[in-house]
């Protein structure tokens, strides 16, 4: 990442993409509904060096960050999915804190909470 750090979400994009910006809202409502639970999952398997469950979790929250146009959040679900594919669990477990921390960040900005 550059010096600029990256905006969390891009809502302009996913205005644009839902054509409506309560769709878009909506999205990200839907997005945020099952996360939680999907991150919690995550970090089980990453305790567990589950390198599997670890791939197809990062796969799905990646795919799903990128749908809301959560890109920096959808990057670092990918590095987690290399690190996992790779087999290196000290680099996963760092990519997982990586996953958490925007996670946090992007959940601050759209509800206003730390």
């Amino acid at each position: 990442m550059t010096s600029v750090q990256q905006k969390a979400i891009d809502w302009t994009d996913l205005v644009n993409r839902c054509c409506d910006e309560e769709l878009a809202r909506e999205v990200v409502k839907a997005f945020f509904a099952d996360k939680p639970a999907h991150l919690e999952e995550l970090g089980e398997a990453v305790n567990h060096n589950d390198f599997g469950r670890v791939m197809a979790a990062a796969h799905s929250l990646k795919g799903a960050a990128a749908a809301i146009s959560a890109k920096p959040l959808s990057q670092a679900a990918q590095q987690l999915e290399i690190a996992a594919a790779e087999k290196d669990a000290e680099v996963m477990k760092m990519r997982s804190q990586d996953v958490r921390g925007e996670f946090r960040r992007l959940k601050s900005l759209v509800f206003g909470i730390e």
